[in-house]
């Protein structure tokens, strides 16, 4: 299968941990959406799949099953080869080409990132924070508190989070609270916010458009008033013609 040269950003539905589905099966979703072409289905093989998410092919397979079950994917057999659709979805994360080639990451740390984007905060450009605990994240994005802990230290070592202590005190544990800082840019993100850019310029477009057919309805009104009193006065001259003949 050749690559898609021309992919800017993968496409990834919010709240599938709440489906039951791990972070692994996240990132599998992931990796097989990044071969999606322009009619809107795919062909990768198990090898690639398993060459570009670093997942053995029983951890696909298992994935894969999963996926389909909550209802994100459909498979078909053509022949030797699978083909993979994908069902509608409203709300989701991008995730662009050099995150998902990132080979700087462990498959579950790169997992437990596709799972948590959702819950972070990227009002400051370039970084996404989350204010979560570890265990209510755990909760939403169905990983162990423990291989949380273990996927924060990898990117501690390596310079993609810093975690900031709250003098804040967690209701539950009674343990102060922290903040993660995602180094989301240095992590190949930065398709976030120029996909924000596009919005915001999406919405001064359709804000410009409505502006300018505003305008437009009020000419043509202005127009139809014009001509109404040209009729109008049209007739008022042919009367007083009439009049004046006799």
């Amino acid at each position: 299968m050749e690559e898609n040269k021309n992919l800017q950003h993968v496409q990834v539905p919010n709240g599938m941990g709440h489906n039951n589905l791990e972070p692994k099966d996240q990132l599998i979703y992931m990796v097989i959406k990044s071969h999606d072409n322009p009619n809107q289905e795919c062909w990768p093989s198990l090898q690639i799949l398993s060459k570009e998410s670093g997942a053995s092919i029983n951890t696909i397979r298992d994935s894969i099953k999963r996926l389909k079950n909550a209802g994100y994917i459909k498979t078909e057999l053509v022949g030797r080869k699978t083909r993979y659709t994908f069902d509608p979805y409203k709300k989701f994360e991008p995730f662009s080409p050099e995150f998902i080639k990132n080979k700087n990451l462990s498959f579950t740390t790169k997992s437990y990132l596709v799972a948590s984007q959702q819950y972070m905060y990227k009002d400051v450009e370039g970084v996404g924070k989350i204010g979560l605990s570890n265990r209510n994240l755990s909760q939403e994005i169905n990983m162990p508190e423990s291989t949380i802990r273990r996927c924060n230290a990898e990117l501690v070592s390596k310079d993609y989070l810093t975690i900031l202590k709250n003098e804040k005190k967690d209701l539950q544990t009674g343990c102060f609270t922290d903040t993660k800082i995602m180094k989301l840019k240095q992590l190949g993100q930065a398709v976030i916010w120029t996909l924000c850019d596009h919005e915001e310029q999406i919405r001064q477009n359709t804000q410009d458009i409505s502006k300018l057919n505003e305008r437009l309805n009020q000419q043509e009104q202005l127009i139809q008033r014009l001509l109404n009193e040209n009729t109008e006065l049209k007739k008022q001259q042919a009367k007083t013609d009439i009049n004046y003949k006799f």
